[in-house]
């Protein structure tokens, strides 16, 4: 597997902390609009239980979870993130009020274990310290039986499309960082982070590795940005 290279903790949170409030026009723009469509096609990959409980780690603004509440009223949501910027911007969302939001660490989850039927997150493993150490705690809180869900970024496995695009990820992206949120160093990192990432194919290794069943992967975006799923 690829060894992928993280800033610290503490500089992560800071710098989300920094773009909360242009992280979703800033999503659009870079997106061409797709972040929406990935997060309804992540939600359409797994059947939401009647009654049931649902975690987003790295929930960010919330957009999975209040897409959750918009058509379930009877599912239990809760929305963790370690970005208090983020989460309030959430709570200032319509139906926020549907979803419990807390302040969480994605590497040492403060709920017990088998306590949600599906653990989800979009845009979350890349900026972790430890990817292992994460799904070994979602793994630890999902019921017996219980979906894992993830969106995130993968990196070119050509080197001709990677040229090709480079002037897109580290140009274009840290410029309009800069220009509409005012922070382009964080949206370079997220360039940087993307490119050193895990493969689609060397996370869906990890998974199955700490004991996830089922598991599989789709990539759209020309192989940018890929979904995975498994079962415990």
């Amino acid at each position: 597997m690829r060894k992928y290279i993280r800033k610290q903790p503490d500089d992560i949170r800071f710098m989300f902390n920094l773009v909360a409030h242009r992280y979703n026009l800033m999503n659009s723009l870079i997106t061409f609009g797709y972040d929406k469509y990935w997060r309804r096609t992540l939600l359409n990959q797994t059947r939401l239980p009647n009654n049931g409980r649902v975690l987003d780690i790295g929930t960010g603004t919330g957009d999975l979870l209040l897409e959750i509440v918009h058509d379930n009223t009877d599912i239990m949501c809760v929305g963790a993130d370690f970005s208090e910027n983020m989460l309030n911007v959430a709570r200032a969302r319509r139906n926020a009020d549907s979803v419990c939001w807390l302040a969480a660490d994605s590497l040492s989850l403060s709920f017990q274990k088998n306590s949600f039927d599906v653990v989800m997150s979009a845009f979350l493993l890349r900026n972790v310290g430890n990817v292992t150490s994460a799904l070994k705690e979602q793994y630890r809180v999902l019921n017996k039986g219980g979906n894992l869900l993830c969106l995130d970024t993968s990196p070119f496995r050509h080197t001709w499309l990677r040229s090709m695009l480079k002037p897109y990820f580290f140009g274009v992206i840290p410029l309009l960082g800069q220009l509409i949120s005012g922070h382009g160093a964080a949206y370079k990192y997220l360039s940087e982070s993307t490119d050193k990432f895990l493969s689609a194919e060397d996370l869906a290794e990890l998974m199955s590795s700490i004991g996830f069943r089922n598991v599989g992967f789709s990539k759209v975006m020309l192989g940018s940005v890929a979904f995975h799923w498994g079962m415990k």
